[in-house]
């Protein structure tokens, strides 16, 4: 009896995400997406590193729209040239569907539209103008959260084609990215951040730190140990200078909040309830985050 029950349990859990409110684009102003295009007409190579993220909300045509900016590096024949906070546009949400407005054609379009079914045609779009149907719906982990994935077919594209576009998240091959691959030309979704933590894909490894104004630090500067720990958590810094040390649950509590001013300090984790957790540095030169476990 216990097995059937398992088997159960574990046939529908993708679907629990189904009855959840619908997860806007962005989740929030700590969203992040890193994006990779290339361009090669055989004689020129033209990519780009791009970081996208939220800074600030503003007011067009009596609607708000948070503000999407890209910060990232553009590569002519291998020769990189930096830039950041480009402004590109607006993003709004309404009756689950995400709509972006243009600083480049001063005008709105429809981005994503998530209140399909199988079996629809996805409307023309900023991203899409043709041809793409949705085969099947189920669900993906984002965090530590499932997140509908719609799937889809273009029959009428020879090429390579976003196959998938996910709730808060975007698409396959970016964000404001086309949907379609051309000879030589395309892009992919490397990653996407929440709380400058990548969440999406599931375990993936993502440098957020890309032409940045917010200078995340670099994973290296900081250390943790015993992990897993039982009563005490050792935190030691590369990095001199007075900052703030957070640990975080799952669900985005601050749990404990305290002063890191030495390179090797030692943090009391005897009250935490056995699990995972988040442990966070903050100074005046950025942000990096780990993740541990309590025994």
């Amino acid at each position: 009896m216990k097995r059937i029950i398992l088997i159960l349990t574990v046939g529908i859990f993708p679907y629990f995400g189904f009855s959840q409110p619908f997860i806007t684009i962005p989740v929030d102003s700590t969203s992040v997406w890193r994006v990779f295009t290339y361009d090669y007409d055989g004689s020129i190579t033209f990519n780009s590193d791009i970081k996208y993220y939220i800074d600030g909300d503003t007011i067009i045509n009596q609607m708000s729209y948070s503000k999407l900016y890209s910060s990232g590096i553009r590569k002519l024949n291998g020769n990189p040239n930096p830039y950041s906070a480009l402004l590109h546009g607006g993003l709004r949400n309404s009756n689950k569907q995400v709509f972006y407005y243009s600083v480049t054609d001063n005008q709105e379009t429809l981005l994503f539209d998530f209140s399909l079914n199988v079996g629809d045609t996805l409307p023309v779009t900023f991203i899409n103008d043709n041809g793409f149907i949705i085969t099947s719906i189920d669900s993906v982990l984002v965090g530590d959260q499932y997140r509908k994935r719609f799937n889809l077919t273009n029959p009428t594209w020879i090429d390579f084609y976003s196959t998938w576009i996910v709730e808060g998240v975007g698409h396959e091959f970016g964000l404001i990215e086309t949907m379609f691959e051309y000879p030589g030309k395309g892009s992919r979704l490397l990653c996407y951040a929440e709380d400058y933590i990548p969440v999406f894909p599931e375990g993936v490894i993502c440098d957020l730190n890309l032409g940045s104004d917010e200078n995340l630090l670099p994973q290296q500067v900081l250390q943790i140990y015993p992990n897993p720990a039982m009563d005490r958590l050792i935190v030691k810094t590369a990095w001199s200078g007075n900052s703030i040390i957070q640990i975080i649950n799952l669900d985005g509590k601050i749990l404990l909040e305290t002063q890191l001013d030495k390179a090797l300090t030692g943090i009391s984790t005897e009250n935490l309830t056995p699990g995972i957790y988040l442990i966070r540095v903050i100074g005046s030169k950025g942000v990096t985050t780990h993740k541990f476990i309590k025994k």
